[in-house]
């Protein structure tokens, strides 16, 4: 394969371990749980820093978390929701 595509695929392989650390560390998978998406985003930028991880995209990052089973829906004003997860306490002010 060519370097370009050993090099996405290796930061691809990366970012996804990089994502099940994060939710593993700062997050509980509950059947009735929930969190906003901008909580999870702001936690996650905070995790991924300082663990060195390269940057992605928040349309990525919630790409890996639907396929990783957890649904999207919205709240009231707009808000969005991932289901199936919560965000570990403190983790809302991440740092």
């Amino acid at each position: 394969a060519p370097e370009a595509v050993r090099a996405a695929t290796a930061a691809y392989q990366a970012d996804s371990d990089a994502l099940g650390r994060f939710l593993s560390e700062c997050t509980m998978t509950t059947p009735v749980g929930q969190a906003a998406v901008g909580d999870l985003w702001d936690a996650w930028n905070a995790w991924r820093a300082e663990d060195g991880t390269p940057e992605i995209s928040k349309r990525e990052f919630g790409q890996a978390l639907t396929k990783r089973g957890f649904g999207d829906k919205k709240g009231t004003g707009g808000r969005r929701f991932r289901t199936g997860l919560a965000l570990m306490a403190g983790q809302d002010e991440a740092g």
